[in-house]
């Protein structure tokens, strides 16, 4: 389990971005972080991946202290919603091997890897472009099969639905459906409330800098005067329960 226990951070200045965060992501489930855009849903993956450090607090993996931030990319994975930001090789193969090879793996288990993830994703018309000449989408889910070629234990994905066509999204949202049945923990982050009402099996919703309401999908969007308050929309289901 992934535990963050009373969380705050900032940037450079002495105004707190999130303030007294305590959560916890346990493997095997479908996690959505909810939350309306610049309320922090960002940052806190980022501190969930130990890309930055939290000013206060703790963060514990499996009951243990994480004192270097090195432990959490050990046991995270995170996809960023801007691929650029991720893809470091001029070609895909190379891309998504990447992270493998700076492990030690050889390159005959590098190859079983990439080949069995591409061919996850759906993407082997790929294997051979040159990353800079592939559309956004295309961008988005290369970025998603370096992170998972590397089975991390806590994948999170920064608004998963963005730069995807309908067919790739589809067949991303079956795969983060998937690998929670494989003992991975899923976390999205996602201001799109009826994706994660259908989706998740637990939701964090992320405002004024801390965790506003928890539970599973019922419960959280049972809370209509809250969500009112927050600007959330209620799921369509959900309206028409009303």
């Amino acid at each position: 389990m992934l535990r963050l226990e009373n969380v705050y951070f900032s940037y450079e200045s002495k105004n707190y971005i999130l303030e007294d965060i305590s959560l916890e992501f346990k493997k095997g489930l479908k996690i959505a972080i909810l939350g309306r855009n610049g309320c922090g849903k960002t940052t806190l993956m980022l501190l969930c991946s130990g890309i930055l450090k939290p000013k206060k607090g703790k963060i514990f993996i499996d009951d243990l202290e994480v004192k270097n931030p090195r432990l959490l990319k050990k046991h995270v994975g995170i996809v960023f919603q801007n691929p650029d930001t991720q893809l470091l090789a001029a070609k895909v193969y190379q891309d998504i091997s990447f992270g493998l090879f700076n492990l030690g793996f050889g390159k005959d288990i590098v190859k079983k890897k990439v080949e069995e993830i591409i061919k996850r994703l759906g993407i082997e018309h790929l294997k051979n472009k040159p990353t800079q000449f592939l559309s956004y989408g295309q961008k988005r889910l290369v970025s998603i099969a370096d992170i998972l070629v590397m089975e991390p234990e806590y994948i999170f994905l920064d608004e998963p639905e963005a730069y995807l066509d309908y067919k790739s999204f589809l067949k991303v949202q079956e795969i983060i459906s998937e690998l929670p049945k494989e003992g991975k923990s899923v976390i999205i982050s996602t201001h799109d409330s009826d994706f994660a009402f259908e989706w998740a099996d637990y939701i964090y919703v992320i405002d004024n800098k801390t965790v506003a309401l928890h539970g599973t999908p019922d419960y959280v969007f049972s809370q209509l005067e809250d969500l009112q308050k927050i600007g959330l929309k209620i799921p369509l289901i959900k309206r028409l329960e009303v």
